[in-house]
């Protein structure tokens, strides 16, 4: 995770959005309002209620089963 605070639409962030950690895209829509998309289309996209906080940028993965 890059923490350097650049994020820019089409990122994936690690963010708090309303009290609940989450792993999403950060997007802005037309309105210059941010919120955060989900890579499953099945889930609605997320604006934050009371408080969005974007900790850093996803920048590799490691996965060990």
């Amino acid at each position: 995770m890059d923490k350097s605070g650049k994020h820019k639409p089409g990122d994936i962030v690690v963010a708090q959005i309303d009290g609940e950690f989450t792993l999403k895209y950060y997007m802005i829509d037309n309105h210059k309002r941010v919120f955060l998309r989900a890579a499953n289309s099945d889930y609605p996209d997320m604006y934050a209620k009371e408080e969005l906080l974007v900790f850093g940028v996803v920048v590799g993965l490691v996965r060990k089963y």
